[in-house]
């Protein structure tokens, strides 16, 4: 079976899945009825937001699209009008913010499912004193984008250092944010790029794309899909054509995100051939290769469930195109735990909104891409230590506490079938009389992230760089114990974006020097796609299939380690697309768990 039983595993951080687990669970061939209580966990980047940066320009800024009288930045000329920004200061320096600036048209009414479309550029002067709405998508504080939600949403963001007086153009680095496809935004004080663009010396920008059901509905009137992914591409048409007014050059993009942000990154490089000549480099973090893109007509039964759910069923798209968005929010997650026929899809089809292989746009899938030798930019490429252990943590908490020897035995058949059980058991190990989450942690850690990076690593044709981020002393979820003392998934963002004061904690000495080492990386990687032009960083050697040498970046001293992940020769021969279980192998695995008494299925 394919790894799609844990598709919703990113963040929000795939913390959708937990319900649609159940339903899997309990589900293998018909529809369940049931009610599973949703899960309250949203993208575990808000769950750090408090007040964003904010310094004001130096007097009012007027009305929406108005120039304030007096601008605090230089007056910026773009394609769209004249943009005026803001000061502030990081890193003891002035940068200039320019934030909430429109890359394109309302994605509402008529344009709802539509590719988007360019701003016009009939405004003369634009106010970019302040971020822009995050694009629509389920409210729940504190775990949401801070501010309003709106599908006028797509706007993007710039810093640059305030002093550029030797007019020679930096490198860009372009940010896309996580969520499981379903939340998020650029909005959120994790992602602050002043510090990063001060200590760095590049212009850093930030975009918004659609999520959830607005940005990747497909497979019913004809829609394919994949808006949310050509938002980004079309914001970076935008970086193209404008970013040098604001200092940066064109010609020396990188693209990075994380989570679902990298999983777009890793789609724009490996899998949309429009998105060639946007960018120059990357940098994944925490990219999940192990889970497959589903196709259109994989993606239908969930579409088609929203429709009826809308009131929509059997009329034109015009009837979805006027529903509220916050009714296609609200059922995006009903529609989820709804499907019909689970196992007439594979595993990928259980992230419900997500990119699509739709043929045209978005071509293949990146792992298929990978071994044919298309992985050819400059990359930098890791994981957290500890990745599986978030969602593990919500695993068992969906099923009621630990993990029993028979539940996670019956996992392991329900997503690799019974074939590879055994193997998986002896290599990881099972705990007969207590709590086994910790060794379906390491499974998927291994499977989903380590592993499955590895093998595109291994089939890379450019230089790649790959890293381990083992630092576990600050845990970003909160209330989650389980990730106390752990790598989890999404702890290094703050490191990135050096990002502490805005999430509420103050680094240490030696945080704070991994914070500036990574950044250190980051930037000598945009600037020269190397990481290793700072002569203060360790030397970080590149990847190589033979060698697999990684860096560990860990306070108070970084290290490198060769393989540290060692059963990737394992997994890759088990593969990262395995295909449904059969029936058979579903009703023994989900009857050893004793999931199947008391359900009735049509």
């Amino acid at each position: 079976m394919s790894t799609r039983i844990f598709r919703e595993l990113d963040h929000r951080h795939f913390f959708n899945y937990t319900s649609q687990v159940l339903v899997i669970l309990l589900t293998f061939g018909g529809r369940i009825k049931m009610t599973i209580k949703k899960n309250r966990i949203l993208s575990f980047l808000v769950l750090l937001a408090v007040a964003v940066l904010s310094v004001s320009c130096s007097s009012d800024s007027g009305d929406s699209g108005t120039l304030p009288v007096n601008c605090a930045t230089d007056l910026v000329e773009t394609t769209i009008g004249a943009v005026c920004g803001k000061v502030v200061t990081a890193d003891v320096r002035e940068v200039h913010a320019f934030l909430g600036i429109p890359f394109a048209e309302s994605t509402a009414g008529d344009n709802r499912w539509r590719d988007p479309v360019p701003k016009k550029s009939e405004i003369e002067r634009i106010d970019a004193t302040q971020f822009g709405p995050a694009c629509p998508q389920k409210y729940d504080p504190p775990y949401s984008p801070p501010g309003a939600f709106s599908e006028d949403c797509l706007t993007l963001n710039i810093w640059r250092r305030a002093d550029l007086s030797d007019n020679d153009l930096r490198p860009v680095m372009v940010w896309i944010y996580g969520g499981s496809f379903l939340s998020g935004g650029s909005n959120m004080p994790l992602y602050d790029g002043a510090y990063l663009s001060s200590h760095e010396d590049v212009v850093v920008v930030s975009l918004n794309y659609r999520v959830g059901a607005l940005g990747f509905l497909a497979g019913i009137h004809g829609l394919d899909g994949n808006y949310g992914l050509k938002d980004q591409q079309l914001a970076l048409k935008w970086v193209r054509d404008n970013i040098s007014a604001f200092g940066g050059d064109p010609d020396q993009v990188t693209l990075f995100g994380e989570s679902a942000g990298a999983m777009s990154v890793g789609l724009h490089l490996l899998s949309i051939p429009s998105s060639r000549g946007l960018f120059r480099g990357d940098i994944m973090q925490s990219n999940p290769f192990g889970i497959p893109y589903k196709t259109v007509s994989e993606a239908t039964a969930g579409a088609e469930v929203l429709e009826k759910l809308l009131g929509c069923e059997g009329k034109e798209i015009d009837c979805l195109r006027v529903v509220d968005a916050d009714d296609v929010v609200k059922e995006q997650s009903n529609a989820a735990i709804q499907m019909e026929s689970l196992l007439g899809l594979h595993l990928a089809g259980f992230l419900v909104w997500s990119p699509v292989i739709d043929g045209t746009f978005l071509v293949v899938d990146p792992t298929v891409s990978a071994e044919a030798g298309r992985a050819d930019l400059p990359t930098i490429l890791g994981t957290t230590h500890d990745e599986g252990v978030l969602f593990v943590h919500e695993i068992t908490s969906a099923l009621g506490g630990n993990m029993s020897a028979a539940t996670y035995v019956a996992l392991i058949v329900l997503v690799f079938g019974e074939d590879n059980a055994t193997d998986i058991v002896a290599l990881y190990g099972i705990n007969v009389t207590g709590d086994n989450s910790e060794f379906l942690s390491r499974i998927l850690t291994d499977y989903l992230f380590g592993c499955a990076n590895q093998f595109v690593a291994d089939r890379a044709v450019s230089d790649l760089y790959t890293y381990q981020f083992n630092e576990n002393s600050i845990n970003i979820w909160p209330t989650i114990s389980a990730c106390e003392g752990k790598a989890c998934h999404g702890d290094d963002l703050p490191f990135t974006f050096h990002t502490d004061t805005q999430i509420g904690i103050r680094f240490t000495d030696a945080q704070d020097k991994l914070s500036n080492e990574m950044m250190g990386y980051w930037g000598a990687f945009a600037a020269r796609m190397n990481p290793n032009v700072a002569a203060f960083l360790l030397p970080w050697p590149a990847f190589s299939p033979s060698s697999k040498e990684y860096m560990i970046l860990v306070a108070p001293e970084l290290s490198t380690a060769v393989n540290p992940i060692p059963n990737c020769e394992f997994w890759d021969r088990i593969g990262y697309d395995l295909g449904p279980p059969s029936p058979e192998d579903a009703a023994a695995a989900l009857d050893s768990m004793g999931l199947l008494a008391g359900y009735s299925k049509d």
